[in-house]
């Protein structure tokens, strides 16, 4: 079952370091059924939809407002693991989370 609370860090491999794109950040992640909701320091509760296949291996797009972020990644076991790039800053960000118990 991948519900559940994960949390951790993102840290910048591509864009500008600055407020926009910090260059590591606490990150927070509830998945829920079909749905990922994540928060940072730029983006708080945002939702994009969340359909891993077999192996629990995910890509995914949303645009919300002015926002798109596009997230693919992994989830094996306690940890996910993506590539995010929110286009409305050009920022790309690691994820490496834990599964909170």
């Amino acid at each position: 079952m991948l519900d559940g609370v994960y949390t951790g860090k993102r840290v910048l491999i591509k864009g500008s370091t600055g407020s926009r794109c910090p260059a590591e950040d606490d990150l927070s992640v509830t998945i829920h059924g079909e749905t990922l909701t994540f928060t940072d320091s730029i983006l708080q509760k945002f939702i994009i939809g969340f359909s891993p296949d077999q192996s629990g291996s995910f890509s995914q797009m949303t645009i919300e407002g002015d926002t798109m972020v596009n997230i693919q990644g992994r989830v094996n076991g306690d940890v996910l693991d993506a590539d995010v790039i929110n286009s409305t800053n050009g920022c790309e960000h690691h994820w490496h989370l834990t599964k909170k118990h």
